[in-house]
């Protein structure tokens, strides 16, 4: 059980417990079920259960993940979630050959783009750089490399 009282402090307040080893988010048990303690923090503020906000995110606007300050914390989206990382600079996946998951270097990208402007198909373009065409179609809409000019 989490227990803050009424008024809330302005300053984050860190979860003393255990940490999930992903984020740093506090965790415990709550009715025989591992949960965020910053989920239960928010529930408990605001008189709902955890069922009552399944599929909900509880966001942090301290952007502090072990804090537990209701203050701090507000019901939204995946959407809005996704959002808020973005807007603070937290979506760090790496681009270009420093992605572990890239099949590609910088240069070999640059061909695939000059032999799709000469008017090579994308078939052929995949196949020359064993690759699928669908990586060549998005690298060739920037969904992929977009960064490289």
């Amino acid at each position: 059980m989490i227990r803050l009282t009424l008024p809330y402090p302005e300053t984050c307040v860190e979860f003393d417990g255990a940490k999930h080893s992903r984020g740093g988010y506090g965790v415990l048990r709550h009715a025989g079920k591992l949960v965020r303690a910053h989920r239960l923090a928010y529930c408990q503020a605001h008189g709902v259960s955890l069922a009552e906000i399944d599929g909900k995110s509880v966001r942090h606007k301290c952007d502090n993940p072990p804090c537990i300050n209701p203050a701090h914390l507000q019901l939204g989206t995946h959407t809005d979630n996704m959002r808020d990382m973005a807007e603070r600079g937290r979506n760090r996946q790496p681009k270009g050959v420093r992605n572990a998951k890239a099949k590609l270097t910088e240069q070999q990208v640059r061909d695939v783009r000059a032999m799709l402007a000469a008017g090579f198909s994308q078939r052929r373009v995949a196949a020359d750089f064993s690759i699928d065409r669908s990586v060549v179609c998005r690298i060739h809409t920037r969904k992929i490399w977009g960064h490289l000019s």
